[in-house]
Parts: structure tokens; sequence; C-alpha cells
């Protein structure tokens, strides 16, 4: 199940749940990450110190 369906009615989700979905969160923000550095290198290459 998705991390907010243990959070029930209170205000955040209880440790255990965190946990639980930590690699998963933890995949998610690498992947990202990897994106926004491909962005970055397409959008804004770095210049060749060779030439």
């Amino acid at each position: 199940p998705a991390p907010g369906a243990y959070a029930g009615g209170s205000q955040g989700l209880p440790p255990d749940a965190l946990l639980r979905h930590a690699t998963d969160y933890g995949a998610w923000c690498q992947t990202n990450a990897a994106k926004l550095h491909a962005l970055e290198a397409f959008f804004w290459p770095v210049p060749d110190k060779d030439k």
C-alpha cells in the first residue's frame, strides 16, 4: 500500500511505515537526481577544456 495508507486520521506517518518505505523513497530520490543531472547536462553542457 501507499505510505499514506498507514497514516489513518493522524497528522503523519508512524515510524514503522516510514522505515518500511525508506528504500522506495531513496530509490525515487536517486531516480529524480539522475533525471535532473541529465537535464542539466543537456541544457548546460560543460565546455570541452581540451579545445
